[in-house]
Order: structure tokens, then C-alpha cells, then sequence
């Protein structure tokens, strides 16, 4: 059988759910219609991912969702601020708790770099505290990398790349030490073409 996976990412795609929902329903005909298996993931920064969004996503089909925290609530919230100034983390978490059920799974990420490293167990623990960290809910470490040109002419915190497998490998045993199952960080996987 053939497949067809999309994957629904870039900037904030639940800010144009019109077309999400347009294009969804055109795939999944067009799937229907020869055959073709669909499922389709999402990358969003949680803060519009309600419970009834999560019902229209889960009609479409989209079975996995990544939600990104940058650290804790006072570090979160100063680096992913609202237009208004107020915090995004608050409504982000409760989202996760409110809609889990209707995702086959949800990746954690959270952002690492020299300004949050220290905080990331305690992030972890209260992801814990708020059952975020089992079932189908998984947070996994990612990096803060450059990744352009650009990035690399202006000051950034990112972790010295040498030293990245031994933090990781601290920070992973931190985490089983306190009963927290987090997903390694992943390999690449260079499958997909985003333009």
C-alpha cells in the first residue's frame, strides 16, 4: 500500500486552520480515492491547540503533534511572549493536558541552550508533576543550533557541539534518576523536503 504523511509546520499553521482543514479533507479524498493510506503530524507552539481544534485536527486524520517549551514558566514566558507581553506557558500546558487524548502522541520538545540548561530538570519534573511525561506524552532535548549564515554573524548561546553527547547523556540519567522517560535526542532523518 502507498502512503501519503503530511506534516503541518511553519511559523504558528494553526493561525490559517481554514486551509489546514481545505487541504486535509482534498488529500484525504484524494487518498480514499486511490487508495493511498493518510496521516498528517503537526508542529505548533500550543497555544491555540484546544480541546475543539484538537477534534478537527483528529477528523483530519493528524495523529502526531510536537509542542515546543523553551524552560520553565519565567524563562518560557520571556522568550515566547503574546503580543501583549503577557506568557504563553500557562495556556500551553493547559492545552497539552486538555487535548492529549486525541493524538496518538505528543512530542515535548524543549529548547536547550547556555541560558536555560540549568533549568531543564526542573522543567522535566514539573512536566512530570502535570503527567506530561507519560503515556502518549514524551519530552525529548533539542539543541539550539545555527543554522544559517546569519545566525552565525550574530551572538548566540548555544551549547559548544563537542560537549553536546556528554550533556546529553547527564541530562538524560538526571532524568531517569527522577523517574522521568524522555525520548533521546533524535537522530536527523533527512526524509522530508521543506520549501
Amino acid at each position: 500500500m502507498n502512503y501519503l504523511s503530511v506534516s503541518w509546520y511553519g511559523g504558528e499553521p494553526l493561525l490559517d486552520l481554514k486551509t489546514i482543514k481545505e487541504l486535509s479533507k482534498e488529500f484525504i479524498k484524494l487518498c480514499e480515492n486511490n487508495s493511498i493510506k493518510y496521516n498528517a503530524s503537526i508542529v505548533t507552539n500550543g497555544y491555540l491547540l484546544n480541546a475543539k481544534i484538537a477534534k478537527e485536527l483528529k477528523k483530519l486524520k493528524v495523529k502526531t503533534v510536537q509542542i515546543t517549551i523553551d524552560g520553565p514558566k519565567e524563562i518560557h514566558d520571556k522568550r515566547r511572549p503574546l503580543i501583549n507581553g503577557k506568557g504563553s506557558f500557562d495556556t500551553i500546558i493547559n492545552n497539552v493536558k486538555e487535548v492529549k487524548d486525541y493524538f496518538e502522541h505528543i512530542s515535548i520538545r524543549i529548547n536547550i541552550d547556555k541560558t536555560n540548561e540549568d533549568k531543564i530538570i526542573e522543567l522535566l519534573k514539573y512536566l512530570k508533576n502535570e503527567r506530561l511525561t507519560e503515556g502518549n506524552c514524551s519530552p525529548y532535548l533539542a539543541f539550539v543550533d545555527v543554522s544559517t549564515e546569519v545566525c552565525r554573524d550574530i551572538e548566540i548561546n548555544c551549547i559548544d557541539i563537542k560537549n553536546r553527547s556528554k550533556y546529553m547523556e547527564e541530562k538524560v540519567k538526571e532524568a531517569y534518576e527522577e523517574g522521568i522517560n524522555i525520548i533521546k535526542y533524535p537522530t536527523p532523518m533527512y526524509s522530508q523536503c521543506g520549501q
